[in-house]
């Protein structure tokens, strides 16, 4: 597997915090915009792909957000580098004394475009996200930092959504976290 982009920086979803063991889980996007050759054995099956859009992550740690969403996709129809990547949620706050466990709602959108990275993230920007249980989400903001990795500033909007939510049911998701 081959990236189409090198950065001389390794950046992370969560910043300098990524490093601690807070705001668990981790997550990290270790390729958006790739290419993979080679086979895949499933089922005695034998798959092949040559030069297929790739994305890869690692997620650890030993919690779970209370809500979350997460948006990927790396193969548009005449486009050949981009690669598009969001995620975010709400997440409960380390070290809050008291009953009440104090939460934030979070998110970030990555794209990859014709070996440009742009990021926006809580510290970089503002943004906004409406997200539906399944079938929409609408997530858009702007970058104003003018510094460092993030000096180009932008407006996003991203709009994913299934015109036909019976057809394409979501599947349910079983993972250790409270209910609000």
């Amino acid at each position: 597997m081959a990236s189409t982009q090198s950065s001389p920086q390794q950046l992370s979803t969560a910043g300098w915090l990524a490093s601690y063991p807070v705001f668990e889980p981790h997550w990290q996007v270790t390729m958006a915009d790739a290419y993979a050759t080679g086979t895949v054995k499933w089922y005695n099956q034998t798959y092949t792909v040559t030069n297929a859009p790739f994305y890869g992550e690692k997620n650890w740690g030993g919690s779970f957000p209370l809500k979350w969403y997460w948006i990927q996709c790396n193969s548009f129809t005449n486009y050949n580098h981009l690669s598009v990547t969001a995620g975010g949620g709400r997440r409960q706050l380390p070290f809050m004394i008291g009953k009440k466990k104090k939460t934030e709602d979070l998110g970030l959108i990555g794209i990859h475009y014709n070996q440009t990275f742009y990021e926006l993230v809580p510290w970089t920007g503002k943004s906004n996200f409406v997200v539906h249980p399944w079938g929409y989400w609408e997530l858009n903001g702007q970058c104003t930092s003018s510094s460092g990795f993030a000096s180009r500033q932008f407006d996003v909007e991203l709009i994913a959504k299934i015109d036909d939510v019976d057809a394409v049911p979501g599947v349910l998701l079983r993972a250790p976290t409270e209910e609000e």
